[in-house]
């Protein structure tokens, strides 16, 4: 199983950037025939 872990670096009250970021983590995942992404906790939120 191929596991990929997501370092982010929230900007801090622009969810839709953040929104964004994570698609494009998402996206280079599925590049990468990853079968999970696992992300920071609050990443979405900017905390």
């Amino acid at each position: 199983m191929k596991i990929c872990i997501a370092q982010t670096e929230p900007i801090k009250g622009n969810v839709s950037a953040i929104i964004e970021a994570h698609k494009r983590f998402i996206e280079l995942a599925l590049t990468l025939h990853a079968e999970a992404i696992s992300f920071p906790e609050f990443s979405l939120t900017g905390y």
